[in-house]
């Protein structure tokens, strides 16, 4: 079985109808993750708020399954309400036990964020954050 690299991290930002963040507080409403590789993956996520880590996962994701290049079903796990609003919230992933990456969510400018976690084919990892309606 050849094993799967980490190739990189790419950030990409979807407004979604709420005003920028003007009061630099920062509150995760909903986290995904989902495996849409043919090879299962171990995913493990820390968040830390502060300068304290406040959630810890590891998730095993089934491989996806594909009918030729088109996806069938691939493997999403969902949380909902994993941090308060805080000033500073830090996203730590790794596949496989590999590196972590670090993702800054202040840096989105939003009030409130969802994150979608991806494990692309071929065992990328993507980070997306998307505006949410908080309260």
């Amino acid at each position: 079985m050849k094993r799967r690299s980490l190739l990189g991290l790419v950030a990409a930002f979807a407004l979604a109808g709420c005003s920028s963040n003007t009061e630099q507080t920062i509150e995760v409403s909903g986290l995904l993750a989902r495996n849409a590789d043919d090879t299962a993956h171990t995913l493990d996520i820390e968040i830390v708020v502060d300068d304290e880590l406040t959630f810890e996962e590891s998730v095993r994701l089934d491989a996806a399954v594909y009918d030729g290049d088109r996806l069938v079903d691939d493997s999403t796990k969902k949380w909902r309400g994993v941090g308060s609003e805080s000033e500073r919230y830090i996203l730590r992933t790794r596949i496989d036990e590999s590196g972590w990456s670090e993702t800054d969510l202040a840096e989105a400018g939003f009030s409130c964020v969802n994150v979608d976690i991806d494990i692309r084919l071929g065992g990328e990892e993507r980070v997306l954050y998307y505006h949410c309606e908080s309260g």
